[in-house]
């Protein structure tokens, strides 16, 4: 059953965090629990660029800016723990804790469906737009190299989240060949937001270690799809926006943003 939280926060001062700090909010995030999760993802978002911190390879948090952080999971089996794991954030005196610095919890909201609202929802599509917002690094290992994809590619991208679809869902499993993704599907990126960039995913023997992606918006378009070719995929691309895309979704990758337009 997929579920997520959005926190908009704002720090009390000014602070650097390590520079693409996935790993750095992952820390201070789970910081707190005794346990693992499977599927949770976690992002920091702004609505602006970050700015760079004063030190090197670090970013500068304001607060005259507000963040967004995103936490979500789609493994039925964890929602208990990421209840807890955010009912201490939104309890405890609207504020978040990263060291010795402090968030003040401007706003928290929730939202969950499951498996099964969102694939019935998407039958009642016939053939919309899918405008995509990668909004952190997405990193694709292509199966044959694995080297992450720099292009959000329609046959990196469905497939990937079939896969992740079909680990949570038993009654409604998504076949995505890439043949008929390639086929079905056309991509338009927005060039002028696309980009490649990097994220601090961990530290192994005091050295960083980054993951490379994309970033940026891109329009999936249907082209002569069969209906469930064209539910499969919305139901993929709505999943997507719990469970990220790609690999290192906890350390902040792949985080998504979606818009359903109707054509004509």
């Amino acid at each position: 059953m997929p579920v997520k939280t959005t926190l908009k926060i704002r720090p009390n001062e000014p602070f650097d965090i390590p520079d693409r700090s996935g790993y750095y909010i992952h820390n201070q995030i789970t910081n707190d629990i005794n346990y693992e999760f499977n599927t949770l993802s976690i992002s920091l978002l702004t609505g602006n660029d970050f700015e760079v911190g004063k030190h090197p390879h670090t970013t500068r948090l304001n607060p005259e800016e507000t963040y967004t952080i995103k936490l979500s999971v789609t493994d039925n089996s964890e929602k208990e723990k990421f209840e807890h794991l955010t009912s201490n954030y939104t309890k405890n005196n609207n504020y978040l804790r990263f060291g010795e610095n402090k968030f003040n919890i401007l706003q928290s909201e929730r939202k969950e469906e499951t498996i099964e609202d969102i694939y019935t929802k998407a039958k009642k599509l016939k053939n919309p737009e899918l405008k995509f917002n990668f909004r952190t690094p997405t990193c694709i290992l292509h199966p044959a190299s694995g080297v992450t994809e720099k292009f959000p590619h329609r046959i990196g991208i469905f497939p990937d989240l079939a896969n992740k679809w079909n680990e949570q869902s038993t009654d409604h499993r998504i076949h995505a060949d890439p043949f008929d993704v390639g086929a079905n599907l056309l991509e338009e990126p927005k060039h002028s937001t696309c980009d490649t960039d990097s994220v601090l995913t961990d530290i192994n023997k005091n050295l960083p270690v980054f993951r490379q992606g994309f970033v940026g918006e891109c329009t999936y378009k249907f082209r002569n799809p069969s209906e469930q070719f064209v539910q499969n995929i919305i139901s993929l691309s709505v999943f997507s926006t719990y469970s990220g895309v790609g690999i290192e979704t906890h350390r902040g990758c792949g985080s998504t943003s979606l818009k359903i337009n109707e054509s004509d």
